[in-house]
């Protein structure tokens, strides 16, 4: 007896990668057509972008299969997406992607680890704690004590910083552990110090 191959899960079936293979060939295409001019956007409106991407249906009864799916985000999705590479293109926040990470983003995919737990993703978690002691010793902390996490962005950022500068003040100033006991009586009195130039959490904090 054979185990059966399920064609839409990756694995090591080489029926499989043959056909992912191809998968990433035509999603490849489709892109590239969407290149066709320098603009950085469409234009189009957001109602009637709304209304073009409402008109392509939710949860079918039946599935539409890979080919009529990539069809339909070729005529309808991609040619309305941010073109962030182009010249007309003046980047606020995200810049045009280097071919590098989108390679990286394709094996993240692939292989789906979890950083939840070591077992959930051990090359992944060893690599994420290496790039941390990395950055650790670049910016003159100290290896022992100190310690870090990637976020998604500032708003994440600024909370992490908010919470471990508490905890940490309770536990010096007051003795407290906040993790353990909550927040001690004295909270009231703290207070976060800013400036109209700080990130845009801090006021809708």
């Amino acid at each position: 007896m054979s185990a059966r191959v399920d064609p839409l899960l990756l694995s090591d079936s080489k029926e499989v990668q043959e056909r992912f293979s191809q998968m990433i060939r035509e999603t490849l295409t489709s892109i590239f057509n969407s290149f066709s001019d320098g603009s950085a956007f469409s234009g189009i409106g957001p109602y009637e972008l709304r209304d073009r991407i409402g008109s392509l249906g939710f949860l079918p009864r039946e599935g539409k299969g890979f080919e009529e799916v990539l069809r339909e985000t070729e005529a309808s999705i991609l040619p309305h997406m941010l073109r962030t590479w182009s010249t007309e293109y003046m980047p606020h926040l995200h810049s045009p992607v280097l071919t590098e990470t989108i390679c990286s983003e394709l094996i993240i995919s692939c292989f789906n680890d979890s950083l939840d737990s070591w077992d959930q993703g051990p090359a992944a978690t060893e690599l994420e704690e290496s790039m941390i002691r990395g950055l650790l010793g670049l910016y003159g902390f100290p290896e022992k004590g100190g310690d870090g996490s990637f976020t998604s962005g500032g708003s994440q950022s600024n909370i992490s910083a908010i919470i471990a500068a508490r905890d940490w003040y309770c536990t010096e100033r007051f003795g407290w552990d906040v993790k353990k006991n909550g927040l001690p009586l004295e909270y009231s009195k703290l207070r976060i110090y800013t400036s109209e130039i700080s990130h845009f959490s801090m006021d809708k904090a």
